[in-house]
């Protein structure tokens, strides 16, 4: 099974308003698909996207079991994001990894 995603960006007034990440919810309904399709067999998957966060979707798919393919490779990834050269992004954001496949 390969999946594609791309997870709820941050900035987004439903955050604000709770205080809670919607990725979270995102990635455990993910969870739950991905175990619909694969019927219970130990089949490979390949989940890959931005995820818009480098934290929580990651620490909820390890829990089930994925490897990011940067630490199943030991390599450290390069920073994702700002993706755009402008001064005003680099100086407004951190530099962060949000894209992965695991």
């Amino acid at each position: 099974l390969v999946g594609s995603l791309h997870l709820l960006h941050p900035d987004e007034p439903v955050e604000y308003e709770s205080g809670r990440s919607p990725r979270v919810g995102q990635t455990r309904a993910l969870l739950r698909v991905v175990r619909e399709l694969g019927g219970g067999r130990a089949e490979p998957v390949l989940l890959m996207g931005d995820f818009n966060d480098p934290h929580l979707p990651r620490w909820h798919l390890r829990a089930a079991g994925y490897v990011d393919a940067f630490t199943a490779l030991g390599v450290t990834p390069e920073p994702t994001f700002p993706a755009h050269p402008l001064a005003t992004w680099d100086l407004m954001y951190p530099h962060v990894v949000l894209d992965f496949a695991m």
